[in-house]
């Protein structure tokens, strides 16, 4: 007969309430500055196990609205063939933080990172190889008109070219201002191009008629201490200029002449606010759109996006974006013509006041309107601090983790990708959690609740242990034999894999 047994052992409970190092993860760990228990998940290439959760998404890019990528820190990349319906992931080799993401076509792409990190795919981004950039400066933009012709550009001033697809990146012949951190890079064909870069206060604004061999500077007036933070051109001569004070700036013929169209500051000059002007895009001579956080002192910020129907003459607010909470943030907009955009940022560590149902880690959302309504397509509602034990499978790849009873969501979270994703396989919480295979898995709780999955977490059917106690963790050595402790000293113990609703036995 299925049997839990009943054992007074005390010593063995506090005992199992402490998992080893081996149970986790084979191989050394990476140190998590997080002030919260976090999830952790192996990078690919090393099995060292890193915080998916603080992670990041800082570029994301689209062709038709069907492929999407997004790209961020710790060398993670998501690619959807389906709007974003379902994601696969991706981590490069010595997973270094990635800024940008561009394709030519639905199956040739690039991206670039820090310490001069380029990879590209050849497939849709089912695989990614490097390519030797030549310099070791933090990349920070990409952009391809083609399958062949691109550009790169990062710190020290560094802007290079490829006719080739990135077989040979070659460094620009003529840079008028060295030691720039080069942000902005748009090319509208072959041969004409502009990029924005930054040395302290020092604005650099330059243009190239020869595909990116040489630059010159062009004249945006700012006031002292302002410097651009992007620019947008949709044909040879119209673009716009976006101002670290919110300023919008415009040119009709290419950049010989820009001036100043508009002015978007939501701080109202208040002394607690902060605004961070980010991205400028137009899809046509007259539309277009603006992102900025807005953020004060005590509440932490909010990702605002504002509207232009004329040309940047006017904005109106359109709404807050959701892809980032408490002090997250959202880096990148990649729009379609027909207003179908999708933002990519993070969630962070939420101040008090704003409470702590919101997302942290990687998020990509959606919206077909123009901005003004949203969609979470990749990501988790999960606020930090209620992550609480996890478990890790023999396959390394397969893992569950509990959240704790204070979570303004309860349950379990399941990975199948080694912690790089993470869905939703429970809806009840628990004290403690294993599994060795990945199929089958158990938890525990207050009140001597227990539950166990035998299709890797797809559905759960209560374990009744026939005890009240507080059940604080579980432990199998294999599937049959298990051990739960519990306060009091109470040891459950069973040698047939504990089925559902078995009534235990006292020894």
């Amino acid at each position: 007969m299925k049997t839990w047994l009943v054992r007074g052992i005390a010593i063995l409970a506090v005992a199992l309430t402490f998992v080893s190092a081996r149970d986790i993860a084979a191989g050394s760990w990476r140190p998590d500055s997080s002030v919260f228990p976090a999830v952790l998940a192996p990078t690919v290439d090393t099995g060292i196990w890193s915080n998916p959760l603080r992670n990041r998404f800082t570029g994301i890019d689209t062709l038709d609205g069907t492929h999407l990528w997004a790209v961020g820190s710790d060398g993670l990349i998501a690619s959807s063939a389906n709007g974003g319906s379902t994601w696969n992931t991706f981590v490069v080799p010595s997973s270094p933080s990635l800024s940008a993401v561009d394709f030519a076509s639905s199956s040739r792409g690039w991206t670039v990172g820090e310490r001069g990190a380029i990879f590209s795919t050849v497939n849709g981004g089912g695989t990614w190889l490097p390519q030797s950039s030549g310099v070791a400066s933090d990349l920070t933009d990409v952009v391809f008109v083609d399958v062949s012709k691109g550009w790169a550009v990062g710190a020290e001033s560094t802007i290079l070219r490829t006719s080739d697809g990135g077989g040979i990146w070659r460094q620009a012949a003529s840079v008028p201002l060295p030691g720039v951190t080069v942000n902005d890079v748009v090319f509208v064909n072959n041969v004409q191009g502009w990029v924005i870069g930054r040395k302290e206060d020092t604005l650099s604004l330059w243009a190239s008629v020869d595909g990116g061999i040489t630059w010159h500077s062009q004249t945006v007036s700012l006031p002292t201490g302002e410097w651009l933070t992007s620019i947008s051109f949709v044909d040879a001569q119209h673009g716009w200029a976006l101002a670290s004070d919110g300023s919008v700036f415009g040119t009709s013929n290419g950049g010989v002449i820009w001036i100043k169209l508009s002015q978007v500051d939501p701080t109202n000059g208040g002394w607690q606010s902060i605004f961070t002007p980010k991205q400028i895009a137009f899809t046509s001579a007259t539309e277009g759109w603006l992102l900025g956080n807005h953020r004060d002192n005590i509440y932490g910020g909010e990702e605002m996006l504002w509207h232009t129907n004329n040309g940047g003459l006017g904005w109106a607010q359109v709404t807050s974006i959701p892809c980032s909470s408490g002090y997250g943030s959202t880096y990148h907009l990649a729009i379609l013509a027909s207003g179908k955009m999708w933002a990519a940022g993070y969630g962070d560590l939420n101040n008090f006041y704003r409470g702590p149902a919101m997302p942290v880690g990687p998020q990509v959302c959606y919206s077909p309107d123009g901005g003004n309504q949203w969609n979470r397509q990749f990501g988790l509602d999960v606020y930090p601090a209620s992550l609480g034990r996890i478990v890790v499978a023999n396959d390394q790849k397969t893992a569950f983790a509990i959240t704790s009873r204070w979570s303004a969501k309860h349950g379990v979270l399941g990975t199948s990708d080694g912690g790089r994703t993470w869905r939703w396989v429970h809806s009840e919480s628990g004290n403690g959690i294993h599994t060795l295979d990945g199929i089958t898995a158990w938890i525990v709780g207050d009140a001597g609740t227990g539950w166990r999955t035998t299709n890797a977490g797809v559905t759960w059917e209560p374990v009744d242990t026939q005890v009240n106690e507080q059940l604080n963790s579980v432990r199998f050595v294999s599937n049959n034999l298990g051990l739960i402790a519990g306060n009091n000293g109470m040891i459950l113990r069973t040698t047939d894999g504990g089925s559902p609703g078995v009534l235990p036995q006292a020894v």
